[in-house]
């Protein structure tokens, strides 16, 4: 959507306004939740997790979503259903902190590795508190 214009264009600034300014007018008719995904051959883990997560943190009211992920693919999966609570997206690689920070309504953070499951939890939370995010938070 008008990419030529933004890379090399006269009047970059004002086109991505323009972009923004229609996706914010278009996006809240558009009804990305909820569809109930239908049962797949082998299942699809991943969107199942992401699914469930995301009617827990509207369930339980959660100030936001935590998704700890090593490459970004499971805050992509989260963001694809646009949940109404913040997504907080958690990796200790820091490109794909970067590619987390073009989806939509994720805000990446970094953070240090971990050595097991239990471990990454509690450094997920840790980094979310020190970022400013309440302990009141549903993870992925």
């Amino acid at each position: 959507m008008m990419s030529a214009e933004t890379a090399i264009g006269a009047y970059p600034v004002e086109s991505v306004r323009t972009m923004d300014r229609i996706a914010r007018a278009v996006e809240p008719s558009m009804n990305y939740r909820h569809q109930t995904p239908e049962a797949a051959a082998g299942g699809d883990v991943r969107r199942a997790m992401s699914n469930a997560v995301t009617d827990l943190a509207e369930t339980l009211d959660a100030k936001a979503i935590l998704v700890a992920t090593a490459s970004g693919a499971t805050a992509s999966e989260v963001a694809r259903l646009r949940p109404r609570r913040p997504m907080v997206g958690l990796s200790h690689h820091q490109t794909a902190v970067q590619q987390m920070a073009l989806e939509w309504g994720v805000r990446p953070l970094l953070m240090n590795s971990t050595a097991n499951v239990e471990e990454l939890w509690v450094r997920s939370i840790d980094t979310a508190r020190v970022a400013g995010w309440s302990s009141r938070a549903t993870s992925s």
